[in-house]
């Protein structure tokens, strides 16, 4: 009876230790499966398995945001000399305003404004204010939707009634692109671009079309300094 017994007892300890090793060699050939972030679809999935490897990182790369500055566009004319007389306005009407920077062709203003050449003699009219991508740029394009003369032409009572001829102005070209020179490298900055034409030869009584493509660009940085005073005691 002890004998058989103890036949017994060897028998369940054979197999308790069979099934062990079993156990621990499944679990060694196991492979864990980790979620897989798909980038194209930007979500995540499980149907794919990689083995864990504990000496590697992967480094996402974040694209860094593209810098801006704010750049202002206005117009400006120039007369040497009175201008013409009896010129009692000039009127430019301007449509879409483009500039030739590092991302190419860049709407800076897509408003139509009307501008008085005579009113903004060696003043400056503001018409847009925009922000573009930092960098050089190099041309400026503005196209010129219409042009108009208003000339006076009697005077019955000096102030208050008065004869004006008013003259559509022919436009050579619709599309005016000059050069510019404009380094925007500073993103708390404010950069100015005037765009200045010369009416000193207008005469009002015989001019007959306008051409915008005269005109002198010109560019500066305006920076915004601010100052304590110093007290010395």
């Amino acid at each position: 009876m002890a004998a058989k017994f103890g036949f017994i007892l060897i028998v369940l300890m054979i197999g308790t230790v069979f099934l062990f090793g079993c156990t621990q060699q499944a679990k060694k050939n196991e492979t864990t499966q980790i979620p897989v972030f798909n980038e194209s679809q930007g979500n995540i999935t499980t149907n794919q398995t990689q083995t864990e490897n504990n000496g590697s990182e992967t480094n996402v790369t974040i694209p860094v945001e593209t810098r801006k500055a704010e750049v202002g566009i206005g117009f400006s004319s120039s007369a040497s000399t009175v201008i013409g007389k009896g010129l009692d306005s000039f009127n430019v009407t301007i449509g879409r305003i483009e500039a030739h920077g590092p991302d190419g062709w860049v709407v800076v203003s897509d408003k139509t404004a009307t501008i008085d050449l005579k009113t903004i003699n060696g003043g400056r009219q503001q018409v847009s204010l925009a922000k573009t991508t930092l960098g050089m740029y190099d041309k400026i394009r503005i196209n010129v939707i219409s042009a108009t003369s208003v000339y006076v032409t009697t005077t019955s009572i000096p102030g208050v009634m008065t004869g004006k001829r008013t003259t559509k102005l022919t436009i050579p070209a619709s599309i005016v692109e000059l050069p510019l020179n404009l380094n925007m490298t500073n993103d708390s900055d404010t950069y100015s671009v005037t765009v200045t034409f010369d009416i000193n030869q207008i005469d009002p009584a015989t001019i007959s079309s306008f051409d915008a493509s005269s005109a002198i660009v010109t560019a500066k940085t305006i920076r915004f300094v601010i100052s304590f005073p110093v007290r010395i005691i």
